[in-house]
C-alpha cells in the first residue's frame, strides 16, 4: 500500500489528536472516517494501533502502523498477520525503536519473531530480515542458514576473514562465527588473528 500524503494542516495534529478524532467518528459509527483518522494516527506513530478498536484494525491500517514501527506487529489481530506484514516487521526498525527497547532491557528483534505465526517463519522471511538487519541471523534457525545467509549475515564488518561455501567474506565478529553451521565454513589461516 503506497504511503498516502498528509495535508499540510493535517500534519499538525498528533497521533493521539487524530486517534481521538477516529474515536468520535467510531462511536458514531462513521467507519469510514474513523478509519480515514486512525490511519493517519498509526501512519504518525505505529504504537497507536493498540487504540485502534479490533474490529477496525484493517490490513491496510495495521500495514500502516508496522511500516511505521515495527513491534506494532504485537498489536495486529493474529489472522491478519499476513507474510506481507510479517515481512515488513522484520525489514523495518528505526533506531529509536531499537534505542526503546534496549532502554527496557528487550531485545527488539526477539520481540518481533515471536510475533510472527510459525506459518510465515521461512527461508525467504529470514533471508529478507538478514539482508536488513545481520544481527537477526543469531535467531534463524538452523535449516536455513545456508552459504547464501551465512554470507549476507557476515558482511558488515572485517573482524574475522572467513571462506564460507568456498566464497569469502567477512565476519560480524569471533562469536557471530560460532553461529554459522560447521559444514559451512572453513577456516582462513593466513589470518593471523585467527591463529591464537
Amino acid at each position: 500500500m503506497p504511503k498516502k500524503t498528509i495535508k499540510k494542516a493535517e500534519k499538525k495534529k498528533t497521533a493521539e489528536q487524530w486517534r481521538l478524532e477516529g474515536d468520535k467518528f467510531a462511536k458514531k459509527n462513521e467507519n469510514k472516517k474513523a478509519l480515514e483518522a486512525y490511519t493517519k494516527a498509526v501512519q504518525i506513530d505505529g504504537r497507536s494501533l493498540k487504540y485502534v478498536p479490533k474490529k477496525l484494525r484493517t490490513q491496510e491500517i495495521c500495514l500502516a502502523a508496522v511500516q511505521n514501527v515495527s513491534h506494532a506487529i504485537s498489536e495486529v489481530p493474529e489472522k491478519s498477520r499476513s507474510m506481507e506484514i510479517c515481512l515488513t516487521a522484520v525489514k523495518h526498525r528505526s533506531r529509536g525503536e531499537e534505542i526503546d527497547f534496549l532502554v527496557m532491557g528487550r531485545d527488539p528483534t526477539i520481540f518481533v519473531l515471536k510475533h510472527i505465526p510459525e506459518k510465515h517463519k521461512t527461508y525467504e522471511l529470514f533471508l529478507a530480515a538478514v539482508q536488513c538487519n545481520s544481527w537477526i541471523f543469531a535467531y534463524t534457525p538452523d535449516e536455513f542458514k545456508t552459504a547464501e545467509l551465512c554470507l549476507i549475515a557476515m558482511k558488515g564488518s572485517a573482524d574475522v576473514k572467513v571462506s564460507i561455501g568456498g566464497r569469502r567474506s567477512s565476519a560480524l565478529g569471533s562469536g557471530a562465527l560460532s553461529l554459522v553451521p560447521n559444514k559451512l565454513k572453513t577456516i582462513d589461516y593466513k589470518d593471523s588473528r585467527l591463529c591464537a
